[in-house]
């Protein structure tokens, strides 16, 4: 009941062996996944053929310089034909403030 059963076992009805999904941290040593362990689902595929080919550009929030993605964008100014987006409201309303400080050549 508590083992996996062989699976070159003649029995009827075995259930196969319980597989671990896998993860990013497999094969990195003293790496630690946070995740619990799944028992019985499939090995999941990892690594740069697993990862989507979906590519997103990010945008740089004038004001503090960090990368933001458009679609999640906290908001969005235009400013002669150029649109900026930004992390934080704080940050679009410095930059509403005076644009052309902030604004890109």
């Amino acid at each position: 009941r508590g083992y996996p059963v062989a699976a070159s076992s003649p029995s009827v009805g075995a259930t196969p062996a319980p597989t671990r999904l896998r993860s990013v941290f497999d094969g990195q040593p003293g790496a630690r996944d946070p995740r619990p362990l799944r028992w019985g689902a499939p090995l999941a595929a990892t690594g740069p053929a697993a990862r989507s080919e979906e590519v997103i550009t990010m945008a740089m929030d004038p004001i503090c310089k960090m990368q933001v993605d458009p679609s999640k964008a906290a908001g969005s100014s235009t400013y002669k034909g150029q649109t900026y987006y930004f992390c934080a409201l704080s940050c679009k309303e410095t930059f509403d403030r005076n644009p052309e400080k902030y604004a890109t050549k």
